[in-house]
């Protein structure tokens, strides 16, 4: 196999070789789908969303078509976006008829025939209960499933999460609800109710969705599946058990079990690894260095601007960043900031307070700002993940000073 063919990053389709199964999630999201309530997805860009969604109803043979809500957004229509999923461009609807009668007539004594052509008009379904009677002579009694992807497009747009709203109630209509069709709502894992606040059946449609648990990063022994299977048993690379298990510590550690940006990172890694002819240690260093540069050339320009303008003795700053892009806890406030300070820079940790409060302001309130606010609980986030996957990688300590990795092309 090809590298391309193993390590897929951007395929849209399941890479059934490369797939990492996650029982609890695909048991979780099966039975939603199976239940009595539409099915929420949710987990930050990259986590496989769309490879567990589209692994769990291919695997159990549950026919569903993908409206995307960036598509919502540009055509101005849920309405129309799920038609355009249902039912292919170009097929033909029949619309109406037409038909021709004969009838004979004496013409003095010569009997001639007259034929009439009569057209008749077919009553039209509204566009979604057509869209749903098309889908059902396509997959006669059977659950279909329509999958909302990327919800976060519409999540602004008021009259887009009315209509959503408004659909999802009109399932319950008997006119709709006898096509058996469920709605799987997927976006990024923002307080789904939220989604929904600003609509006028709130309460109403709340009942009649079910939240899954949220999609989150890869497990380390997954990780170690994913370079297992992608370097040794598919491409055939024959590296030792040892530099195995190196390989996916790194690639974990650096891309924080990101299912995407595991694909992208090993992808380079087994470009490195065929210019050479073998694996060798070294090549994990230029790799992770080809790898800031493709993706997150953005992201070191705002680690940068965020770090110390100038050297100081303890560069205090520069810690609290150097923290935050090894923070294993989405969420954080001054006070964990500061724990952590205590532990990894023992030698630098003043009698005084050390103004991580101001720091975490300075890091939020900043012209490329690294960190969000969280008004309702006053903790911070990072803002892109991607800053902590740079942070991991041009940041590290010496004797308690953080340095900076100095990469040539920047």
């Amino acid at each position: 196999m090809t590298i391309e063919e193993v390590f897929t990053p951007r395929s849209s389709e399941v890479n059934s070789k490369m797939y990492v199964s996650r029982p609890s999630l695909e048991k979780k999201l099966l039975r939603a789908i199976n239940g009595s309530m539409h099915a929420l997805l949710f987990g930050e860009s990259g986590n496989g969303k769309s490879w567990l969604f589209k692994h769990v109803l291919a695997n159990n043979d549950i026919s569903y078509a993908i409206a995307n809500a960036g598509n919502i957004s540009r055509l101005g229509s849920v309405t129309e976006e799920i038609c355009n999923a249902l039912i292919e461009s170009g097929t033909t609807i029949k619309t109406g008829y037409s038909e021709e009668k004969k009838a004979k007539i004496s013409a003095l004594l010569a009997e001639a025939e007259v034929v009439h052509n009569g057209h008749y008009s077919i009553k039209q379904d509204e566009p979604l209960l057509a869209a749903f009677k098309f889908i059902e002579n396509v997959y006669p009694n059977e659950k279909h499933v329509i999958v909302i992807d990327n919800l976060e497009s519409i999540f602004d747009t008021e009259d887009l999460m009315s209509e959503l709203t408004d659909i999802i109630l009109l399932l319950d209509d008997s006119r709709y609800a006898k096509y058996n069709v469920k709605f799987l709502i997927v976006g990024l894992p923002l307080d789904i109710f939220e989604y929904f606040s600003k609509t006028k059946n709130m309460e109403s449609v709340s009942n009649r969705l079910i939240e899954l648990p949220r999609v989150q990063g890869l497990l380390k022994e997954q990780v170690q599946t994913i370079v297992q299977n992608g370097f040794n048993d598919l491409l055939k690379y024959k590296i030792s058990e040892t530099h195995i298990r190196l390989i996916f510590e790194e690639t974990f550690d650096i891309t924080m079990g990101i299912a995407q940006k595991v694909h992208e990172f090993c992808e380079l890694l087994a470009q490195e690894i065929e210019d050479n002819n073998k694996f060798e240690i070294p090549l994990i260093e230029k790799a992770k260095l080809e790898w800031l540069l493709q993706g997150l050339r953005q992201s070191y320009k705002v680690v940068e601007t965020n770090l110390n303008d100038r050297k100081t003795k303890v560069s205090r700053k520069n810690q609290v960043v150097y923290i935050i892009g090894w923070m294993s806890m989405h969420q954080f406030d001054a006070t964990k900031i500061e724990n952590e300070i205590k532990v990894k820079f023992k030698k630098s940790v003043p009698a005084t307070k050390m103004g991580i409060k101001d720091i975490l302001t300075q890091l939020s309130n900043s012209s490329s700002p690294l960190l969000r606010k969280n008004s309702k609980t006053q903790e911070y986030s990072l803002i892109d993940p991607r800053y902590a996957m740079c942070i991991r990688i041009m940041l590290y300590e010496s004797n308690e000073e953080i340095k900076k990795r100095q990469f040539n092309r920047y």
